[in-house]
């Protein structure tokens, strides 16, 4: 799950609203430009990120360091979970006070927040304005957060300081989005686009990436004329290689393309380069929990946004460096030392572009395959996680401690389950019928249930096995 807006409680009013509701809304909303719409804390922290890219690297820590004083100050003193950590440990937060003291903590899991919910909440969080988000981690097994409405700020903040890198200077631009916002309304609509009243964006719905759908998509494309867009890489790419196939003409060159939510591979960016003509691609890299951000630069090098966490690493059992952060405005539920576990690799090269926020040679993570549909679909894998997620997952009595899906014919996938409790039969029926829905009826769903939880070093709750695009 993604939140970008910056008001939650706008957003959540928004999105359990009925459709009628929302077109209102919608009309109400047309006339404020989203520079209105995106407040005044969005604005402050975008003008501190502009400058603040232009220090020198050692007052970029120093400013790491003072914001992680703060929040160490107030996990000891508010949230119960880290105060308890402190006390086993025979640490005062006098202790924490460069970023390498924080190898006196211990790191902290998915796992850890699921088992100590409640004591990783501050006892004043109410102050932070924090809204409840979730997302699913390599087991596909929910995880639930809060997000400070300062922490929302300045994750969009750091959005928008990227698209700047892109050459764009003002918020009011025309953007359309490819990514999952049509899950609610699957199978309830065959519109490929509306217009999102909160978010200011025309977003396409990227349920629908067949050849005729998509012709539609392109019409709506070429009169509407983005001069942003953003998505998952994905859907941009299935568009991409359709528009190709079909000798399609788009009559507009955007200016930035922002991918975002699952790996952005070279080939990728090759197809979705060459089709649609941008002055730049900038891949962008965060999670849900607005930890840990990086960004591509107007010169391809990747800039992780120091002014918003602390970024370390851990050797796990092959080898690999996994990604470990900080989050240093998330107050009402404090990430510290929280294992992210995408695989990275750091740069010490001085960057070229001028900017001294720390540079990331690779990063490897979100991987997950198309799915093809027996009526030729295709569905981008983190668009499939989406769907599962909020339209399956969401609804189970019973959570399974791990869930893999694997497209191994064109008309058929089997779903590996592995549970600690018993799954009701209900929960099998409405999964199956909510997989039927999005892949057809031809799809062959089959269940196979695992004595043990598997151990991978891919994160991939979707394979495919069948011919690629």
């Amino acid at each position: 799950m993604k939140i970008q807006i910056p008001y939650a409680w706008g957003f959540k009013i928004y999105k359990s609203s009925p459709r009628p509701i929302r077109r209102l809304i919608d009309i109400a909303l047309k006339p404020i430009p989203r520079s209105v719409m995106l407040g005044s804390g969005f604005h402050e922290k975008l003008k501190f990120l502009l400058k603040s890219e232009k220090w020198e690297y050692k007052k970029l820590v120093e400013f790491q360091e003072r914001a992680l004083r703060k929040l160490i100050e107030h996990a000891y003193r508010n949230v119960p979970y880290y105060h308890r950590i402190f006390r086993e440990r025979g640490l005062l937060p006098s202790d924490i006070r460069k970023i390498e003291d924080l190898n006196k903590l211990p790191v902290l899991t998915k796992d850890d927040i699921r088992s100590n919910f409640s004591d990783l909440i501050a006892v004043n969080y109410k102050e932070f304005k924090p809204g409840l988000a979730y997302t699913s981690g390599s087991t596909g097994k929910p995880l639930e957060f809060y997000l400070d409405q300062q922490n929302r700020e300045w994750e969009y903040a750091s959005q928008w300081r990227q698209v700047f890198w892109g050459g764009i200077r003002n918020v009011n631009v025309k953007i359309a989005t490819f990514r999952g916002d049509f899950v609610f309304e699957y199978g309830k609509t065959n519109k490929v686009a509306r217009w999102h009243g909160l978010y200011k964006e025309l977003i396409f719905n990227t349920y629908l990436l067949d050849p005729e759908h998509i012709k539609r998509m392109v019409e709506i494309l070429n009169k509407f004329k983005p001069e942003l867009i953003k998505g998952y890489p994905h859907a941009l790419y299935i568009i991409a290689k359709n528009i190709e196939e079909m000798d399609l003409q788009l009559k507009f060159k955007p200016r930035v393309i922002q991918p975002s939510s699952e790996q952005l591979t070279l080939y990728m960016r090759e197809v979705i380069e060459r089709i649609f003509e941008p002055e730049h691609i900038l891949d962008w890299y965060s999670q849900s929990e607005y930890v840990i951000s990086i960004g591509q630069c107007e010169l391809g090098e990747y800039h992780q946004t120091m002014e918003t966490g602390i970024m370390s690493t851990i050797e796990d059992d092959w080898g690999f460096e996994r990604l470990v952060g900080t989050g240093l405005w998330n107050y009402s539920m404090p990430f510290i030392n929280y294992m992210i576990g995408d695989i990275i690799r750091t740069s010490n090269d001085i960057p070229k572009c001028g900017r001294n926020l720390t540079l990331v040679r690779s990063l490897e993570g979100r991987v997950n395959d198309i799915v093809i549909t027996p009526s030729g679909k295709a569905i981008s894998g983190v668009g499939f996680d989406h769907y599962v997620k909020h339209r399956i997952i969401h609804y189970l009595k019973v959570i399974p401690d791990y869930l893999h899906f694997i497209q191994t014919k064109l008309d058929e996938m089997v779903v590996e389950i592995y549970s600690s409790n018993p799954i009701p039969k209900g929960d099998i029926d409405l999964l199956i019928r909510e997989l039927k829905l999005l892949l057809g009826d031809e799809m062959n769903i089959k269940i196979k249930y695992l004595d043990k939880l598997p151990k991978s070093k891919k994160w991939r709750i979707v394979e495919s096995k069948v011919s690629k695009l």
